[in-house]
């Protein structure tokens, strides 16, 4: 993140916090699954390919805009690394 301006560095950055990271990984994996069977009922119940496609890309991106910003609900438990030590070399 080295060539971004100053101000749109300090907007993507956000800690890391590991509960959120393992909360969004479950849920996502439970919507997934769950598009993935509204889509192929929707597609048997229609007999068409296109719709239940554009459903399931369309269903991708509204997962994709809620997980990927660092958003704030995603940065509540951030963990706190020690500071780096430095090395006496002799």
């Amino acid at each position: 993140m080295t060539t971004l301006s100053p101000a749109l560095a300090d907007l993507l950055k956000g800690p890391i916090d590991g509960h959120a990271q393992h909360l969004i990984e479950t849920w996502s994996q439970f919507y997934l699954a769950a598009l993935t069977i509204i889509s192929f009922i929707i597609s048997y119940l229609t007999s068409a390919v296109l719709v239940p496609l554009e459903l399931f890309a369309g269903g991708i991106i509204i997962l994709l805009f809620a997980v990927v910003p660092p958003w704030p609900y995603l940065q509540r438990h951030p963990v706190s690394f020690l500071p780096a030590r430095s090395r006496n070399v002799q």
